[in-house]
């Protein structure tokens, strides 16, 4: 991966961005609300999950761009546009993938609670925690959990429907 140290402070910048948001939506839901004392919904957990997704999602892919960039030996020739288009649009991307995945967390996990618990149950605050570890865990990984998605649905598709 290659672009230049300018293209790199700029994803850099964009991280610091997305990690005091992800900080702001975080602190604001879970600690200022005081989430233990009041009711759970799924708005708060929601936004709680997308805090931890971005959070953990700008301090891993930080980590990688300074690993991958400015550890890197510089080569003789010159990354094409493309390339460097393509470096540059896989970062900026990644925390819109961590909040999508938040969202399926909270999503997901909420179906599950309900769809194995008698109608009308409440959630409790252990329903935020689990599914801010989730979902912030899940984010700094985003791309190989996209990819196992991915072929695990596929390999189910092929045995349901003969795909």
């Amino acid at each position: 991966m290659e672009i230049s140290i300018r293209a790199g402070i700029a994803i850099f910048g964009w991280y610091a961005c997305v990690f005091c948001a992800g900080m702001w939506l975080l602190l604001d839901k879970m600690f200022y609300s005081d989430v233990m004392n009041s009711e759970v919904n799924l708005e708060t957990a929601l936004l709680c999950a997308l805090g931890a997704a971005l959070i953990s999602c700008s301090l891993y892919y930080i980590r990688k761009l300074y690993k991958d960039l400015f550890q890197a030996k510089p080569s003789e020739v010159a990354p094409s546009g493309k390339v460097a288009l393509a470096t540059v649009m896989y970062f900026v991307s990644r925390p819109f993938f961590a909040a999508l995945f938040a969202i399926l967390v909270v999503i997901s996990t909420a179906t599950l609670i309900h769809a194995t618990t008698v109608h009308g149950t409440k959630l409790s605050a252990g329903f935020i925690f689990l599914t801010v570890l989730v979902s912030a865990y899940g984010a700094a990984v985003t791309g190989r959990v996209i990819n196992q998605l991915e072929s695990i649905g596929l390999e189910k598709l092929r045995k349901f429907g003969g795909f």
